[in-house]
């Protein structure tokens, strides 16, 4: 089992203008993932803006990593933050935020 970081798992549960930003955005530009061989759900998002990352990752009181990398093609840094909640991946997937969404 990975290590637990604190996050806010009850962020998505009330709506408010905080709320409904951070769902709108991620909509846009964020993701959901299971990954059924270790039993886990993740929200995620990935930006060229750090101070978006930074942002999400202080919305949601989260203690998780934002970690960097270059993209493949054009070497610009990108910055992820990856929080493993399966209460968060619900919430965000009953609010029409699903894996593979188009």
């Amino acid at each position: 089992m990975g290590i637990k970081h604190y996050v806010n798992e009850e962020f998505f549960d009330t709506w408010s203008d905080d709320m409904a930003y951070m769902l709108g955005y991620w909509c846009a530009d964020g993701s959901v993932e299971h990954v059924p061989s270790i039993r886990g759900h993740y929200i995620r998002m990935c930006s060229a803006d750090f101070e978006l990352i930074k942002q999400v990752k202080s919305a949601l009181k989260s203690q998780h990593n934002i970690t960097e990398y270059p993209h493949p093609q054009t070497g610009k840094m990108r910055y992820v933050i990856r929080i493993g909640s399966k209460r968060l991946f619900n919430a965000i997937n009953r609010h029409g935020v699903t894996e593979h969404k188009s």
